[in-house]
This record gives C-alpha cells, structure tokens and sequence, in this order.
C-alpha cells in the first residue's frame, strides 16, 4: 500500500496515551474522510474513519503473526455513548476487513472483553470507550490474547508506526472477509457468573440483606447489568439512578465527580449552589439515609452506594453516615485497603508477604500502613497496564520460585535454561516490561522448566499456595484482585483486570467483617487508615508536547521545587520510573521536631487521557501548609507555561473567565453553546477556576489571578 508522506521522525511516536487511544470524537466532513490520521493528529478528534484505520492496523498484525489460526476472532463491545453506532460499525468494519470475525457483545462493560476473549480464547479483543471522560469524545482499548493484557509501550509503538504506513484510501475499498457476530448474551451470562462465584467475589455465606444500595452506572455500560448482580447477590434493596443509554455517559454521575472528596456533607447539595445538587447518586443516599435514620442508628441496616464510569471498570463506594448526616465517599486507595485487611485477616498464611501495588497517586500513609499489616508494597506509574505487567512479573517469579525449592533434575542444558530464565524474570523486576512478548516468551520458558522437572501443574496452583500478589489499587477507583474465569472446559482461567462489579463485591464483604462498635465502624469506613495530605491540582487545555523529560518546563518546575525545599531544609531527590520517562517524581523529606522522618512526593504527569496536566501532592499532614503553596505555584506556573490558546475550549474558558471577572453570573446567561457548556464548567470547577454562588458562578481567586496575569 501506499505509504503517508507524513510519518514520523521519532522512532518512539505514540498515538496512545496512558490507556489506549481517547480524544473529542464527531462525524467527519466528507473531505477529512479520506485522511482520518491527519484530522486526529492536528485537531486530536477522532473519526470513524480513524476508529476504522486503527483497529484495521492492529487485526491485520494480530493475523498476520498468527496464519495458522483458523477463523481469528476479535471480541469488540463498546460504551452508550456511540448513539448512533458509527464509531462501533467502524471497529467492525476494521476487523472485519482484516480477516478477522468480529465477536461482537454490544454496550458493555470494559472487564467483559478480556474475561470473554479468554473463555473464548479469542486472537484479541477491543472495547469502544472514553471511560470516565465526557460524552463528546469518545476511544479504544485494546487487550491482547496473552492474560487479557493491554498493550505496553513498544506495542504502542509498532502499531503507531503501522497506522502511519497505511493509507485509508485504499483500505476504504477492501471487501469485508470475516463475520459479525452475536455473542452478546452468552458474555453476559459469563460476566454475571464470574462476578458472583465465590472465589471472585468473596460472598461464600455473606448476606447482604441489611444493606440497601445505589447504584450509579454513570448513564454507561452497567446500567441494568449491575443492578441485576447486586439483586442475585442478596442486597436488601437496589436503587438504580443514571442508568440511562442515551448517551449522556458521566454527566451529573460516577465516579469522575467525586475524585478529591472524602465526605460530602449536607451543605454540597443544597438547591443550586451545591457541587453535588445535581448528582443523583448523592442526593438518593441523603434521602434513604433521612429516611431510614432509625434503623441505621440501630445498626441494622446501611445505606451504601456503589458508582462506577462510563465503561464499569472503576468503582467509588459511599455509605451514609446516621452520626454526621453525612455520605463517606470511598476511593480505590479505601477500597483496597479494605480488601487487603480481609485478606491478611481471613488467610494470613497465603498472604503474608505477598505484594500490593499502588500507583504514584496514592496517599503515601496507605503505603507505611500495609507494611505493618505484612504486605509488601510496590508503587507503579499510574496506570492498571503497569499493575497488570508486574502481577505478571510477580506470578512468573513465585512459579520460578517453586521450581527451585523442587528441582530435580542435574541436566546442564536444563540448568542453564533456569538461570537464563531467572536472569530475564529478574531484569524486568528491575527495568520493566516494554511489550507483551516479552512476558509471553518468559512465560512460556517457566512452563517448559516445569514439564522438565516433572511438577505437577496442579500442585504449583493448589488453592491454598502462597500468593506472591494481592491487589493492584489505583486511587482513581482501579483495584486488581485475581480473578477465575471457566474455560471452554473445566480448567479455570485465571485473570487480573479492573473490574468495578467485582471491586464492589470484594469491597463490602471486607467491611462486613470488621467486629466493631457501630461509631468505630463508620468512623473505620470515612478513615480505612489514617489520611496523609493529598492534593491534586489540573491544567485543561495544554500543549502536551512542551513537558517531558528535560524539556524547558520540566526543567523550570524540578528547579522551582528543588530551591523552594533547600530553603525549608528538606532532602530532596528525584525518582525514574521506566515505565513513565517523562513524569517529574520528586521525593521529599524531612525530620519533624519530634525526630521523626515525615516524608512527601510530588510528581506532575501529561494526563494519558485527557487533554490535561497534573501536579500531584502526597506527604504527611504536618506538611500541608509548604505543601499546598507549593503545589499551588507549580499549577500557577504550569497553566502560565502550557495554556494552548489555539484549542477550543482554551478560548471558550478564557472568555468565560473574562466575563465573571467582577460579577456573578448564573449558568444559563453563560456564553457558551448548551451542548459544551457543561463540560467546559466542570473542568473549570476542576481546575478551581470558578465556583457556584446563589447568584451564580463567579470566579475564585486562582480565576482572579488567572485573569489579573494575563492581562497586563
């Protein structure tokens, strides 16, 4: 095929960021039809035409690495945010054209595809989503036949670099070969059978009669799916709220809004000027919880809720507090510590010892707690992909493990295989994972030394063998437990990915089996362990491109913090992490006048999926006062730097911003078109750029000082 003149220099050029592919999404005009590349690259919107180029260059690789394979299968579900289905027809039409049936199930959840695509042992699988993002744009996430895993950066690479070396025109005209089709109730039979076996859910002889549950599917892929499970799962009573499919995926709902929050009192959703008087999920657990007050009082029922994205792979827990008239809003950090508690409770032998891995956003207090508890700790770049390859890595090296305690044979050729093995297993401990084969290939070497050495398969995964992992947590909602799937006979599957249904299984029976005074429990719920200082501050509508690694503003941010700190008389040294190059990880610390080591983080990161920058603030409370300032000079500086006044939203902010400048101004008198006003004052809210006053939004001092610098 003819190749695009406009590939790239970089040998190490991405179109994906932290999770796949995710930017605005809309038709395209018949001109940008024939170059859909081009349309994403200068005005990051994706087509169907793009969703069609892109998934045509990742199948097509996937077949032509694998030519025995009769009848490839690509299992393709997607979110309700695709009204029309012109995003969905398109995947088909790419795996299609590429040789491949497409296994198609419809809107559901994203931890379907690789649970499906294992039992089926399909060649891969896809699932259409932006996740937590807003309704207007929309992306992919791909997940290989290798565990269920997605891609890693050289993966990303190879297929970028596909993508660019094909050209749409002429894919536009190749015939479709494979077949659509249906299996749509079958998966959601398997999902619904997953999620309440015991051995997943942990609920063997639980009840959950006392509990009466929301449940807010965010308007996304477990509406009526979710609700069902908790319903065959023994939940007293089950309110469903933003269960809607009519594409207004996270508005007013999930988990998105609650980020940062850790209880939601009675004032944040009072008529109008509340940030939560618009959220249903919030504003149905006070009513139950009012309405209910004597019986949660007396302790024989809680009002709980479980929110989850767009896409049903990140899961928030709430729980009315009857003491406070108060919702406790439970992050993946909570959750999973709550999850990890039950397990080194109820089989401390098994996980004694075994890993926990937090990405870099979590509460750095959670991390010293797990270690008194006798679980290692482990922090990964966020992302669920890092926890899933070093859960591979840990699992890999336990099997190691136990082909060295019971090695038998005296071969050379056998033993040097060993070390060989061992040697890579212990390089990717140190340096990471750049592709999926790579842990294949050494997955592959593990089995052969075990068919060697005679082991019996099931002896190295008995039920009751030591677990070198335990949970993967991302605060954002994220938590990995292993999970067993039925294969197509009557072996089990096992599995790691982000599944919000079974998070919330797991996360209630945990809390049932905390023995405490009712008081104690809520106050173990709203404080699992005790909170460090945790702030995080975003930039909207940046230029991406001016931070990495030793770029000018990187470096201006790293010299800020490092001179700021001297002055206080903090230590100071920085932290590479292989997966993520470009993140600015700064380790900070310093004695407190007690002789205790009190310690921080502060990182700032290119969001992967949204059009975003963060600077990230974790340490001990004591430091909250230099910490916020701190944090708030890096955002001031950061949003001076980055701004990208050519994007749309950038301009529509700045305008909006200029407009308050002074006054109050209720959301309706707001300048903006109705069907991205929404958006843009949530991300401005995010941003602490405005706030809602009785009179309407008006700006709050970082906006005053926005519009102050700007226009002198």
């Amino acid at each position: 095929m003819k190749k695009n003149s406009n590939l790239p220099k970089k040998t190490n050029f991405r179109l994906q960021g932290t999770d796949g592919i995710r930017s605005d999404a809309r038709l395209a005009t018949p001109d940008e039809r024939k170059e859909p590349l081009k349309v994403f690259l200068e005005q990051k919107i994706i087509t169907p035409e793009f969703m069609e180029l892109y998934t045509y260059a990742w199948v097509k690789s996937i077949v032509s690495k694998k030519p025995k394979v009769k009848n490839p299968a690509i299992v393709v579900g997607w979110d309700p945010r695709d009204k029309d289905a012109k995003f969905s027809e398109a995947v088909i039409k790419g795996i299609r054209k590429a040789g491949a049936n497409a296994i198609s199930l419809g809107i559901v959840p994203t931890p379907l595809i690789p649970i499906y695509l294992l039992h089926c042992q399909a060649q891969g699988g896809i699932m259409i989503t932006a996740s937590h993002n807003p309704k207007d744009q929309n992306g992919i996430k791909l997940f290989s036949s290798y565990r269920g895993m997605k891609p890693l950066p050289q993966n990303d690479i190879e297929l970028s670099q596909s993508v660019y070396s094909l050209n749409f025109q002429e894919i536009s005209k190749i015939k479709l070969q494979g077949q659509k089709v249906d299996h749509r109730n079958q998966a959601l039979k398997l999902f619904s059978k997953f999620c309440l076996d015991p051995k997943n859910s942990w609920a063997e002889r639980i009840s959950f009669r006392d509990i009466i549950l929301v449940v807010d599917c965010a308007n996304g892929s477990l509406s009526g799916i979710a609700a069902e499970i908790f319903k065959e799962a023994g939940f007293g009573e089950i309110f469903e709220v933003n269960a809607k499919l009519d594409g207004d995926v996270n508005l007013n709902s999930g988990v998105a809004d609650l980020e940062g929050y850790s209880l939601i009192t009675s004032s944040m959703i009072r008529d109008e000027i509340g940030i939560f008087s618009k959220h249903s999920a919030i504003l149905a657990m006070f009513e139950l919880g009012r309405k209910n007050t004597k019986q949660t009082m007396d302790g024989k029922t809680k009002i709980s809720g479980a929110v989850f994205d767009a896409d049903g792979d990140r899961f928030f827990r709430l729980e009315y507090q009857p003491l406070k008239d108060a919702v406790i809003v439970q992050s993946g950090d909570d959750t999973s510590w709550l999850q990890a508690h039950f397990l080194m409770k109820r089989k401390s032998n098994r996980f004694k010892g075994s890993q926990i891995i937090n990405t870099v956003e979590s509460d750095l207090n959670s991390f010293n707690d797990l270690q008194e508890q006798g679980f290692k700790t482990q922090v990964a770049p966020v992302g669920d992909k890092w926890i899933l390859s070093r859960s591979t890595i840990s699992d890999l090296k336990s099997r190691l493990d136990y082909i060295g305690e019971n090695w038998k044979t005296t071969s050379e050729k056998t033993s040097n295989k060993f070390e060989q093995t061992k040697k890579q297993l212990e390089e990717f401990e140190n340096s990471g994972v750049s592709e999926i084969e790579q842990l294949e290939k050494l997955e592959k070497s593990v089995d052969e030394l075990i068919s060697s050495q005679k082991i019996d398969v099931n002896e190295v995964y008995r039920p009751d063998a030591h677990e070198t992992f335990a949970i993967g947590a991302e605060v954002t909602g994220h938590v990995i437990t292993k999970g067993h799937i039925p294969g197509k006979s009557d072996e089990s599957i096992p599995i790691y990915c982000g599944n919000g249904v079974k998070n919330a299984l797991n996360t209630f029976v945990a809390s049932k089996h905390i023995g405490l005074t009712l008081r104690a429990w809520y106050n173990r719920m709203e404080n699992p362990f005790k909170p460090g200082y945790k702030q995080t501050n975003y930039a909207y509508y940046v230029d991406k491109n001016l931070f990495f690694k030793s770029s000018k503003v990187w470096q201006q941010v790293k010299t800020l913090v490092e001179s700021t700190v001297k002055e206080l008389g903090w230590d100071c040294t920085q932290t590479e992490f292989s997966e993520d190059h470009d993140m600015l990880y700064l380790n900070l610390s310093v004695i407190s006048p007690t002789g205790k080591l009190d310690q921080a983080s502060i990182f700032i990161r290119n969001s992967g999926t949204e059009n975003k920058i963060g600077v990230n603030i974790r340490g001990a409370k004591r430091l909250k006062k230099h910490l916020g300032l701190l944090g708030e000079t890096i955002t001031r500086q950061l949003m001076s730097e980055m701004k990208d006044s050519n994007n749309e939203f950038c301009k529509m902010e700045w305008e909006t911003i200029n407009n308050l400048y002074g006054q109050k101004i209720p959301e309706e008198e707001i300048m903006v078109a109705p069907d991205k006003r929404s958006r843009l004052l949530t991300e401005m809210k995010k941003q602490l750029f405005i706030e809602l006053t009785g009179r309407g939004y008006g700006l709050t001092q970082r906006g005053k000082w926005y519009v102050e610098k700007h226009t002198k």
